[in-house]
């Protein structure tokens, strides 16, 4: 589906293939985490932590792509994204297993539905994890648009390729790093107790970080930047684990 982007001659056809990429991924991650819950039953904050943030690099490797595709049209960055996802895909089928003792196929029932929607912790999990998602995919659409305004406000002498640099480590290192580490904690502090921590502090970021805009390009290193990803992601983990 993304692979098609760069044959699509109209916008409504352009959206509806990413309409489509997004369905498909939603078949990778909720799979990605039960695959880990099985094999990893006692450390599964760790090991959903770690899935995470492989997630979380992939989403942000076409930043890292941009800084050495910079001369080359933006179909490149597609089709490479794409060959990595392929590349993916054969890996997972060729091998990675079930663990062992795992349940065979499970018939898809609409009154499993039910049964979540009465479970109050599961939904509670859920409703702050549909804010994380709100929140992280706000923040992943905005923040090289935020990053490219601010820098070229502080001065025109910016070049694109540190704009996808600056994105790709707040994303994707930043944002990983959070989550291996936020996997290792919960399962130490405890998963609930770590969510509000960590939900007050990308908060409290998310409120600095406009003060920033325009300042010095080295004081974005150390601002609330880094530490805003470092706590948006390890939601991903943590919600992961407690569902």
């Amino acid at each position: 589906m993304n692979l098609l982007l760069i044959f699509s001659q109209s916008a409504w056809i352009g959206i509806a293939l990413r309409i489509l990429t997004g369905v498909t991924l939603a078949g990778v991650y909720p799979t990605a985490v039960k695959l880990l819950s099985q094999w990893f039953p006692k450390k599964r904050g760790v090991a959903i932590g770690i899935l995470i943030a492989a997630l979380t690099l992939g989403s942000s490797l076409p930043h890292f792509i941009v800084i050495f595709f910079l001369a080359v049209n933006w179909q490149m960055v597609i089709v490479t994204s794409s060959i990595l996802a392929l590349t993916a895909a054969f890996i997972v089928y060729f091998l990675l297993k079930d663990a062992p003792g795992s349940p065979g196929k499970t018939p898809f029932s609409f009154k499993l539905i039910r049964k979540v929607v009465k479970n109050k912790p599961v939904m509670l999990a859920n409703y702050g994890y549909f804010g994380h998602m709100w929140e992280l995919y706000a923040m992943w659409t905005w923040l090289p648009v935020f990053l490219t305004a601010s820098f070229t406000a502080q001065t025109t002498e910016v070049s694109t390729w540190f704009i996808a640099l600056a994105s790709f480590i707040s994303i994707g290192i930043a944002g990983g790093v959070g989550c291996v580490v936020g996997g290792l904690v919960a399962d130490k502090i405890g998963r609930a107790y770590l969510t509000i921590i960590s939900m007050g502090v990308s908060g409290m970021c998310a409120i600095l970080i406009g003060f920033t805009f325009g300042q010095s390009i080295l004081a974005y290193f150390c601002s609330c930047c880094h530490l805003g990803n470092f706590c948006y992601f390890r939601f991903s983990s943590i919600f992961g684990s407690c569902l």
